[in-house]
């Protein structure tokens, strides 16, 4: 199958895309700015967040004079972001404006038509999520589904490509449709008719899919680069080598650290790994509030934070420093921060899979991608990153394995004149075996199924007093507050009188 994707793919195009290299911190943003400022051309960069659009562009202000705009859906202007590109460009085509920058997201990136924009320079800052993976279980919505979307099929191992039917306009009046909300993120890829895949040729009851934004659609602009510390092991990356044939020159940036800070990353468990599925459970949640109070007790200025959403709401109370996202890559203003946690996992999910099956992705892949990178690029959002720091930085990491990944790579890249692991038993978890996820999965699926259970119930009774009520409204009986039994005829006035509990008529 991936023969097939890769033969559809690249006929037709071929492309190289330089990458700048370099640990965290040695001026891979910096180099891409002062390129754009002193060679004149029209550029877009391209950012993670609003939040660093926003931090770029102040770093722009004040290096250049040039005109700096943004372009995203809270930047200054009405519209949605394809529109606001499409003023920008333009107002620069109108007024000769020969030299200048657009800055935007990754999000908006992936959802904008640049086939206007073959004269411009295109600058990537770290990586985009360029796949999305899931399984869909739709027992009662095959028929609804084949009125919304078309398969087309592609290759012959079976998978198809979506069609949406109607549209964008479509797309977004479902996505607001309960009952297709699950779905929303399927059909926006497909309404921007990126690369959507189906492991079926016919709607039924369970199906894989995967979407894949292709570098390779902004082949026709000037120039291509990207800057990201880690970005050829990406998922993105394997995926354009693989699927479109695309070629990355590496280039390296060079920023030596002028002083060394000392290093100690603290784990609190070597008898397992965590995942999202293990911290739903009571279990799994005892032990992330251990670990949360162990880590309030110990670093009570704990510089900042992040956490899966299972995990936050057990760590929001607790610990002190500000919560952000686990992917802050690019991020430089916590640089005055010395201590740091992230209790996080991203790991393998039956959701990966139909992405695993289409392009060939190994579940080790998958964890140093995705896991082991966003730690890596979270940790080095504090002091850690600042050339000139030679103080104390702090990391507080869930497992072994994971201290044991950021450890390596710290030496690896020469940062740190000294890297400790510190074991933390006083968390009480170091060595707890928690129950094997096949048993985690079941008992999840038991739980779920026993409070299906008792939604039909109280359901079904609820129908059942609404049916007796009727029935004696019917019969002209009036409805008892009893869970709607009848009494007697309306306007009766013959009863006999009850005889007591516990005596015969012979008493």
């Amino acid at each position: 199958m991936l023969t097939e994707l890769s033969a559809e793919a690249t006929s037709g195009r071929w492309m190289n895309v330089e990458v700048l290299t370099g640990m965290p911190g040695c001026g891979k943003s910096y180099a891409m700015r002062q390129e754009a400022i002193q060679t004149p051309g029209l550029y877009l960069f391209v950012y993670s967040s609003i939040a660093l659009v926003e931090e770029q562009s102040a770093a722009f202000a004040a290096e250049t004079g040039i005109p700096v705009v943004q372009a995203h859906s809270k930047a200054s202007g009405s519209g949605s972001v394809q529109n606001r590109l499409e003023r920008h460009r333009e107002y620069f085509a109108s007024n000769r404006i020969d030299h200048a920058v657009v800055l935007m997201t990754h999000e908006g990136l992936m959802g904008a038509d640049l086939s206007a924009f073959a004269d411009w320079n295109v600058r990537i800052d770290e990586a985009p999520t360029t796949i999305q993976s899931n399984v869909v279980r739709a027992p009662a919505s095959a028929d609804l589904l084949k009125q919304t979307i078309q398969i087309v099929p592609f290759g012959s191992k079976g998978w198809g490509q979506l069609r949406l039917l109607g549209g964008r306009r479509n797309w977004t009046d479902l996505a607001n449709d309960d009952l297709f909300k699950p779905l929303a993120e399927m059909m926006k890829h497909a309404a921007r008719n990126e690369g959507v895949f189906v492991d079926t040729l016919d709607w039924k009851d369970s199906f894989g899919w995967c979407s894949i934004w292709p570098l390779a659609s902004v082949a026709h602009c000037k120039s291509v680069k990207i800057a990201g510390a880690s970005y050829p092991i990406s998922l993105g990356a394997i995926v354009a080598e693989r699927w479109e044939g695309i070629t990355f020159t590496p280039k390296v940036t060079v920023r030596p650290w002028t002083k060394q800070p000392s290093v100690r990353i603290h784990y609190f468990t070597q008898s397992h790994e965590g995942n999202t599925e293990f911290w739903k459970t009571r279990r799994g949640r005892g032990f992330i509030a251990k670990v949360a109070d162990f880590i309030a007790a110990k670093e009570p200025s704990l510089g900042f934070w992040s956490a899966n959403d299972e995990v936050k709401p057990l760590l929001d109370h607790r610990l002190h420093g500000r919560p952000i996202s686990a992917k802050a890559a690019g991020l430089n203003v916590y640089d005055d921060e010395t201590s740091c946690a992230v209790i996080y996992s991203s790991k393998v999910t039956p959701g990966d899979r139909p992405a695993q099956a289409l392009f060939d992705i190994t579940d080790d892949e998958i964890l140093r991608a995705r896991e082991d990178e966003d730690i890596f690029q979270f940790v080095m959002r504090g002091a850690i990153r600042r050339r000139d720091f030679d103080g104390d930085y702090d990391i507080y990491l869930y497992s072994k394995r994971q201290a044991e990944f950021v450890e390596a790579k710290l030496v690896a890249i020469g940062i740190g004149q000294s890297v400790t692991l510190v074991p933390e038993p006083g968390a009480g978890i170091m060595d707890a075996v928690p129950q094997p996820l096949r048993e985690i999965r079941e008992a999840i699926a038991a739980e779920k199924k026993a409070e299906r259970l008792a939604d039909y119930k109280v359901r079904e009774a609820n129908r059942q007093k609404t049916r007796r009520a009727d029935r004696a409204k019917a019969e002209g009986r009036e409805p008892s507050a009893n869970n709607g039994r009848g009494g007697r005829p309306v306007g009766s006035k013959d009863r006999k009188p009850r005889r007591p509990r516990g005596k015969s008529p012979s008493d």
